[in-house]
């Protein structure tokens, strides 16, 4: 019998594939902000962030820990515009909220 490699995945990965799936049956923006986050910040900032919310151009992202709050503070307008980009929302206010 062969034995069984596994390769873990980060939860920000499993649940971008799955909300990429459910995205194409539901066509709504805020739904592309979490299907789409590791595209929108990339891999590493994923690995340490999540989208929580998406209300009237408000988006909510947990954290961590206070320095990644502290280092996304300096990238806020980059995210918010690739999070426009790539959903076609009209984010104005990134809210980090540590974990």
């Amino acid at each position: 019998m062969r034995a069984r490699t596994k390769k873990t995945l980060p939860i920000g990965e499993i649940t971008s594939r799955v909300l990429k799936k459910i995205e194409k049956k539901i066509n709504r923006p805020e739904i592309k902000v979490f299907a789409f986050w590791p595209d929108i910040v990339g891999r590493e900032i994923a690995g340490h962030t999540q989208p929580l919310s998406c209300k009237t151009k408000r988006l909510v992202i947990g954290v961590d820990s206070p320095a990644w709050t502290s280092q996304l503070s300096f990238l806020k307008a980059d995210i918010i515009k690739k999070v426009n980009k790539t959903t076609g929302l009209e984010v104005k206010e990134l809210i980090f909220k540590v974990k």
